[in-house]
This record gives structure tokens, sequence and C-alpha cells, in this order.
């Protein structure tokens, strides 16, 4: 069994385990702020290539995306969450058979304050 290397992160200074995958790559820690200076790090490499400088710009690349843009007009539109509790869907159709019993749910005023037991009162038939 090899011995573990302890490394010095580029970001923050401190010494560090690398992950055994990819132990002669990794020069940062796993601390959020140090992954991050380590995407931006990347990034600035890459893009300092000279086969990189333009990848994303030019006449090509632009009417791709505002081709795909228009196809999909609703891509970055977030969808309204509806949350309702699961007991509203059986309740809002006003009765409920129990048993040989039918129960009469009303909701209450708004109002009032939500307390598990004034949320609905209910009127038993018999």
């Amino acid at each position: 069994m090899g011995r573990l290397r302890r490394r010095t992160c580029k970001n923050c200074g401190e010494l560090f385990s690398a992950d055994h995958r990819n132990t002669h790559k990794q020069r940062y820690c796993r601390d959020p702020g140090c992954k991050q200076a380590s995407k931006a790090a990347s990034q600035k490499k890459w893009l300092a290539k000279k086969e990189n400088r333009n990848y994303f710009r030019g006449l090509v690349n632009t009417q791709r995306v505002q081709q795909w843009r228009r196809l999909n007009p609703v891509y970055w539109k977030k969808a309204p969450v509806k949350q309702t509790a699961l007991q509203d869907h059986w309740c809002d159709l006003g009765l409920r058979s129990v048993g040989t019993k039918s129960v009469e749910f009303t909701p209450l005023d708004k109002s009032k304050s939500l307390n598990f037991n004034n949320i609905y009162r209910a009127k038993c038939q018999v």
C-alpha cells in the first residue's frame, strides 16, 4: 500500500489529501471556495489557448443559439408550483363517504389561524 501524499491547496494554502483517483492532477482542496477558484482557473487556462478564444463567438454560433431560443421559448421560465395539502384534493369535492356515514367538510374562514384542529369542520350525517 502506497503512502498518502498530502498537497498544499493552490487557493487556501491548507494541506489536503488528494482523491486517490486523481492524485497526480488535483491541486485544490474540497472546500467550496477552492472548488470555485479551481473552476475559474481552469476556464481562464482554457480561454487563454489560441484555438479557444473565439469558440463561442461568430455568426454560426450566434445563429445556432438564436434558432434554439426561438424553438424553446419557455425553457428559462419556471412553471408556477401549486402546493396543496393531500387532504385538500378530496375535501374540495365536498363529500367523502366513510363506511356507512357521509361526512361533509366545510373550509373555515382563511383569516382564522391555521391550526390542525380548526382547518376543517366536519358535519357527520347518519
